[in-house]
């Protein structure tokens, strides 16, 4: 399961990286090998496990969880930190084990989560860039610092202006993962229309060339 988080330290500079999350087998808890986390880092990962976890199975739910971050971009390894990790993290971790070890246990969940089942498990994060620190208290998002230099980050990636930038600002990972579903399924129906049209408009120009021809 992969998503995009982009890191900022409000000096005009931001870093995209992949964010990968995979269940293993036999493990407890959440892990990020191969990296040094500060406090702050070390806090949004515990509670995006902590939010994570019994929203998909319920409590008692723990299951192992890995993550990995990949530079997008040049390959040197910035300092990190800071809380925004946990918006991409705690929705990559709700599709992972909605789709993995969580199924199944759908009784466990309630039925407000339940509701965005299909969300949880079928938007596609893996070109969504996600940044949010998170309440403590409740798991809901918080507003973080750098989005201006995040949302240039993301520019660089691809589009050239940061108006071509889709936004969507939510609550809380559930209802992120329902906003973005919405928003995809729009647009794929969009996209399937407009394809319809072409080729009902391809369609009618073929005909009126073999009648010109018969004629």
């Amino acid at each position: 399961m992969r998503t995009i988080v982009v890191f900022a330290h409000g000096a005009g500079d931001a870093w995209p990286f992949y964010l990968e999350v995979h269940e293993f087998v036999d493990g407890l808890g959440i892990s990020f090998p191969g990296w040094q986390l500060n406090k702050s880092f070390q806090d949004a990962l515990g509670l995006a496990y902590q939010v994570a976890t019994p929203l998909v199975g319920g409590k008692g739910f723990q299951p192992g969880v890995t993550c990995n971050l990949t530079r997008i971009g040049p390959e040197d390894h910035p300092p990190l930190a800071g809380g925004s990790l946990f918006g991409a993290l705690s929705m990559a971790v709700i599709q992972l084990l909605a789709n993995g070890s969580g199924a199944g246990r759908e009784k466990e969940m309630r039925h407000q989560v339940r509701a965005q089942l299909t969300p949880m498990r079928c938007a596609d994060l893996s070109t969504v860039a996600v940044s949010a620190a998170g309440n403590l208290d409740t798991g809901d998002f918080r507003p973080v610092d750098g989005i201006e230099e995040k949302l240039r980050s993301l520019a660089r990636l691809g589009p050239e202006k940061l108006r071509d930038i889709p936004v969507i600002y939510a609550l809380d990972p559930i209802d992120a993962l329902g906003q973005l579903y919405e928003r995809q399924c729009r647009a794929s129906a969009e996209a399937h229309e407009l394809r319809c049209k072409a080729s009902a408009q391809a369609f009618e120009r073929r005909c009126k060339a073999l009648a010109e021809r018969i004629a």
